[in-house]
């Protein structure tokens, strides 16, 4: 059963139980979304993407602000380089250790993007990462399957289908109860070819959602899809060429089947070709095939008979030096925000054609061209090579871009009833904008919303109790109010477990062990056998051993163990060379026999587990033969220093039990505070104390240790104390 302890459990981490969540990239801005999230000493990296509008190191999250190493788990939403582009970076050249997690999609995309993406790096930017980097880094990620529930350090966590792109995730990761939901890029809406974004089967504490487009509202799809075709025939008729900046994978299958599907529903533009040009997303087709089961019912429906993805009307353009750029055409290249590449190119050859046309059907990101254009609409731009050429052609903005709306963002966000959001991959325009509409939309439920900046770090307390399990004997009888349970802490992954020593074994993974300890003491002089047993025997009145008996304060060495080496040796047997003394079931001594055919001991040792008791009984045993280096005495003054010795002894013991034990050897007396009361002990088991209760503990505790000073005289009348 389950019970909350009024107990203190150490767990390591923030004391004050605060939640962290760090962007080191994404914060205010749109490009290289990477968040850390912290609680009670774990730490989990959600995406490791690169900005798109800047190169080399420039575009990298902002690592230096933690410690890589101290980063547990690396869970990567999707293949877009934005969000997954600087991963092999961070795993191959940082001090990172942890695991890497993506679904089987974006493992098989991830490579292919990243492969592409060291290509252009050559012609035109810092290569962050080498083929060996890459190759090393798809060794060590593992993948997810939606749903699955997977654990690593203590830390929970499972997927969702996001809905952006093919095999886009959410990622839900629990930490010591408290759950944090990273959407990364995701749509609510499903399109022709993904389903819409899921919705968690449990509520997060902390919401970390895209802003991307802040309050702005996508229009119905319907619509866009007419306005974005009545565009594409309206260039091409007029005699222009059609070019659509497309990211390689993603918004542009959905664009083609949609251009597919117009081509055959009208015959007159099937003398216009229209091309996609991009080498990865041809090579890539086959995945999209490989993970249909991954799509919506639509595309599930078309497999049954034909392949979705094999396009009638759309042609495929390795290379510009091989297009016949000769009449009307429409064309979908990559990148999809005129970077350098096929997309740029033809955007610099047509853009002073009056009849050609631009349209941008996905986001762009502050710093590139294609912000530029959509935004600034200039007369000019400036060339890769450095020229101004003037921009004549048409611009149009239709976003199919599958990233949330404001409406999508204020569902989810009720839907799921979080109460804490932290706003993400956004401008800084935007995410205010978001988050004074989120505050007045959630006003009754108090919504807490915060929009960090790169490095900084956003702090959200939670306060909840230990919980404790209790197993095994220690359950047998329910806790009466304010009872101390006793037993072992075993604590593992958040979970705590109470469990009598005995049951360790049944209800955990873990297995006693003893600790054996040995103390080896040589003697300074020569002494026999006889007089070091007889020696102990003042401090121990009674123990045994097969080799020796104790009659009448007499020792004497067992004839059957004297000669016992020379039988052994007859039978061609090892003879044994010690002689075991047993001073409790738990504390030994050994004494080596004589070698050398004399009757002179060298040295004893003393071997005991590990328990309270028998160290008091080990520790007295070695103050007992450490006396033997002290100068023969008169039985006299013998008789005193052992008395004084016992006393200083009790006083030794006293302090490993109480605090503060003063003790007067005039009297003797030993005086100190327990439990707020003052105790009063005198000769031999007489115990001062106002408090009854006090000092029945005190008495307890002080008959071991005269037990242990004292040991019980043999005699069949027993003890008489």
């Amino acid at each position: 059963f389950f019970f909350a302890a009024n107990m203190s459990v150490k767990v390591v981490g923030d004391p004050d139980g605060q939640v962290e969540i760090i962007p080191l990239g994404s914060g205010q801005e749109v490009g290289r979304s990477c968040v850390v999230v912290r609680y009670k000493g774990k730490s989990v990296m959600f995406d490791c993407g690169v900005h798109p509008a800047h190169n080399g190191f420039d575009s990298l999250p902002y690592f230096d602000d933690v410690d890589p190493e101290s980063i547990d788990l690396l869970l990567v939403t999707h293949y877009h380089l934005d969000h997954c582009g600087a991963t092999p970076y961070f795993v191959q050249h940082t001090k990172f250790k942890g695991q890497v997690y993506m679904t089987h999609p974006t493992k098989a995309l991830f490579n292919m993007v990243m492969h592409d993406f060291m290509r252009v790096g050559v012609a035109g930017t810092t290569v962050l990462f080498t083929e060996t980097d890459l190759h090393s880094t798809m060794a060590k990620i593992e993948t997810i399957d939606y749903h699955q529930e997977m654990s690593h350090k203590g830390i929970k966590f499972k997927c969702y289908n996001a809905g952006h792109v093919l095999g886009a995730a959410m990622f839900m990761a629990e930490i010591a109860g408290i759950r944090v939901l990273y959407t990364g890029d995701y749509s609510r809406y499903p399109d022709r070819h993904l389903m819409g974004a899921e919705t968690p089967d449990v509520s997060p504490d902390v919401l970390i959602v895209e802003s991307t487009y802040g309050i702005a509202e996508h229009e119905k799809r319907e619509d866009r899809e007419n306005r974005f075709l009545g565009w594409v025939d309206k260039i091409v008729k007029r005699g222009g060429r059609c070019l659509i900046p497309v990211f390689a994978l993603g918004r542009a299958q959905e664009l083609l089947l949609i251009l597919d599907e117009h081509w055959e529903k009208h015959p007159e533009l099937q003398q216009i070709p229209v091309y996609y040009a991009s080498s990865l997303a041809k090579r890539c087709m086959m995945i999209f095939q490989t993970y249909i089961n991954m799509m919506n019912d639509r595309i599930r429906r078309q497999h049954a008979y034909e392949n979705p993805f094999h396009f009638k009307w759309i042609k495929s353009l390795d290379s510009l030096e091989y297009f016949e750029d000769a009449g009307p055409s429409v064309v979908l290249a990559s990148p999809g925000m005129l970077q350098p590449g096929v997309s740029r190119d033809l955007f610099e050859r047509w853009c002073t054609d009056q009849k050609s046309g631009c349209i941008f059907a996905g986001y762009s990101v502050e710093g590139t061209l294609a912000k530029q254009v959509c935004v600034q609409r200039p007369n000019e731009i400036v060339r890769q090579d450095g020229k101004s050429v003037p921009l004549a052609m048409s611009i149009e903005e239709i976003s199919f871009s599958a990233h949330s709306d404001f409406a999508q963002t204020r569902d989810f966000i009720d839907v799921t009833e979080v109460n804490n959001v932290v706003l993400v991959h956004g401008d800084h325009n935007n995410v205010r904008k978001l988050k004074d509409r989120l505050t007045e939309e959630f006003k009754h439920k108090k919504l807490q919303v915060y929009t960090p900046k790169n490095t900084d770090t956003v702090r959200i307390k939670f306060v909840h109790e230990n919980i404790v399990k209790v197993m095994g004997k220690v359950a047998n009888e329910y806790p009466r109010p304010n009872q101390v349970l006793k037993g072992i802490l075993v604590s593992k992954d958040f979970q705590h477990t109470i469990v009598d020593p005995e049951d360790i074994g049944t209800y955990t993974n873990l297995q006693l062990g003893a600790v054996r300890n040995t103390i080896i003491v040589p003697l300074n002089r020569d002494y026999s056998l006889r007089q070091i047993l007889l020696h102990l025997h003042k401090y121990f009145l009674s123990f045994s051993s097969q080799d020796i008996v104790v009659e009448n304060d007499e020792v004497e060495v067992v004839a059957k163990e004297i000669t016992a080496a020379s039988e052994t040796a007859a039978q061609g047997q090892q003879p044994q060379h010690f002689i075991v003394i047993h001073l409790s079931p738990e504390v030994q001594l050994s004494i080596e026999r004589p070698a050398d055919g004399t009757t002179t001991i060298r040295e004893v040792s003393v071997t005991w587990t590990t328990s309270k008791y028998a160290d008091l009984i080990a520790d007295a045993t070695v103050v007992a033969l450490l006396h033997l280096y002290a100068p023969p005495r008169t039985q006299v003054a013998a008789e005193i220093e052992d008395d004084v010795f016992r006393i200083k002894c009790m006083h030794q013991m006293l302090t490993q039990y109480f605090t503060g034990v003063h003790l007067d050897m005039a009297s003797p007396t030993f005086t100190f505070m327990y439990m707020g009361e003052k105790v009063k002990i005198m000769a031999p088991l007489m115990v001062e104390c106002s408090n009854a209760d006090v000092k029945h503990k005190v008495s307890n505790i002080l008959r071991r240790i005269f037990l242990t000073l004292y040991p019980l005289p043999i005699a069949d009348e027993g003890c008489c104390c």
